[in-house]
């Protein structure tokens, strides 16, 4: 059974990074969105704007590219999200 909301939160996550622009914008812009949505869920884009993680227009800022740094270079996931 297809849960809907899963299926709209990936496809707001899609249009989200698609307007974040192309290569490696996006997917850094796909990354940082997926984080917020595991953090908080229904406005994954709302989100990643209050934290200055993607700017109005979507793209990545540079806290947001620091993000996905930092996540990249952590061994365990609960000790890359602790201070956020």
């Amino acid at each position: 059974m297809t849960d809907h909301r899963d299926h709209d939160a990936r496809q707001a996550l899609d249009e989200a990074a698609a307007r974040g622009g192309a290569g490696e914008d996006a997917e850094i812009a796909r990354r940082i969105l997926s984080v917020a949505h595991h953090l908080v869920g229904p406005d994954p884009e709302g989100s990643a704007r209050l934290r200055a993680w993607l700017d109005e227009r979507g793209r990545p800022t540079g806290d947001g590219r620091a993000l996905v740094r930092a996540l990249g270079e952590q061994d365990e996931t609960r000790s890359a999200v602790r201070g956020i």
